[in-house]
């Protein structure tokens, strides 16, 4: 974390870092209110709940690759998705901090499309697919 945040201020970024557990409502409203959102999972991490919560809220999300987001954090689509490296990651802040506010609005829409296709009833109906197919799957 540290080295990525001394390449985004090298780059002339002041980014607020948070690195350790805040209440729910504080953590929202600092996602909600941050202009570009960059998350650093680590590559293993299970499903990335805080780029869905950002998703959510409207957030424009910087979110590189982990194995639990790969589902819902699409380059150029709902999200940017860089790789780990720190200058890959300041790239893709610039290029979120660029974007035009039709590009920003489309990226943005998808994200909240995405949102809106996950919940506890399609994780529900999934589930209880795989238990009536599973006599096949043996």
């Amino acid at each position: 974390t540290a080295v990525v945040v001394g390449a985004l201020r090298a780059a002339g970024y002041e980014p607020e870092v948070i690195a350790s557990p805040l209440p729910r409502e504080e953590f929202l409203g600092r996602i909600a209110a941050a202009e570009v959102v960059l998350f650093l999972p680590l590559a293993e991490e299970g499903c990335f709940l805080p780029a869905l919560e950002a998703f959510a809220l409207g957030s424009l999300v910087v979110c590189p690759d982990c194995v639990g987001n790969r589902q819902f954090c699409r380059d150029g689509d709902t999200c940017l998705r860089p790789d780990h490296a720190p200058a890959s990651l300041v790239a893709a802040v610039g290029q979120a901090m660029i974007m035009t506010a039709i590009e920003r609005e489309r990226m943005v829409a998808a994200a909240r499309a995405e949102v809106g296709t996950r919940g506890l009833d399609r994780e529900k109906r999934a589930f209880l697919a795989i238990l009536d197919d599973l006599e096949r799957s043996w």
